[in-house]
């Protein structure tokens, strides 16, 4: 499959060069250090290349949203054109400038907005690990696997991010429909306080017991 990322930091990274050893094909772009980029690309290896985030958008039969909160209106503005019916999967969190909290919630996600600026695009909101967990040998957690949870409103879009989501090795969790994101990114944004505010340590993920 060809993978789209749009953010080549720690996440959209992370997840591109896990997928690349899965044998997808990974266009990578946006990067504050186009050097960075382009090292980025040499260490994921033959399935990756170098491209803007136009050109990714394009390549993509997929594509990974994993950008800071305020480039997003920019950013999806320009990509809207090349996004009519793919799947768009969002990790933003909207965190304020501080970086404190989040700047919208309750009656509004980051997820939802995204939609609204690309209502072409099936958008998917799949908030990963810590950062610091796709760098990780491996992303078990002694024999268990995280839990990820999705949410979007287009039945096959989630089932295609489930099966990317899936390779790497996390246990995925279909959390409904798009308004879900409005949980599921303040779920998010507690990990990394506990992770990074409170110093539990990077290594931690959330595990969804059932009986």
């Amino acid at each position: 499959m060809k993978i789209g990322i749009i953010g080549a930091g720690h996440i959209g990274f992370g997840m591109g060069s896990l997928w690349a050893e899965k044998g997808h094909e990974i266009g990578f772009s946006y990067s504050r250090s186009p050097a960075k980029l382009k090292a980025a690309v040499a260490a994921a290896g033959g399935h990756a290349c170098f491209c803007t985030p136009v050109e990714a958008a394009q390549f993509g039969q997929v594509v990974l949203l994993a950008i800071h909160w305020p480039q997003v209106p920019q950013v999806v503005c320009e990509l809207r054109p090349y996004m009519a019916g793919k799947p768009l999967l969002t990790c933003v969190i909207p965190w304020n400038q501080e970086h404190t909290g989040l700047c919208i919630g309750r009656n509004h996600s980051a997820a939802e907005e995204i939609a609204r600026l690309a209502p072409e695009a099936h958008v998917v909101e799949a908030l990963p690990l810590l950062a610091d967990g796709l760098y990780a040998p491996s992303r078990l957690f002694a024999q268990e696997r995280a839990t990820l949870f999705y949410c979007g409103n287009e039945a096959s879009a989630k089932e295609v991010a489930a099966f990317l989501l899936e390779e790497l090795d996390m246990q995925t969790m279909d959390a409904g429909n798009l308004t879900s994101a409005r949980l599921l990114e303040p779920t998010a944004a507690l990990l990394w306080e506990l992770a990074i505010g409170m110093g539990v340590g990077t290594e931690i993920a959330l595990k969804l017991l059932m009986r």
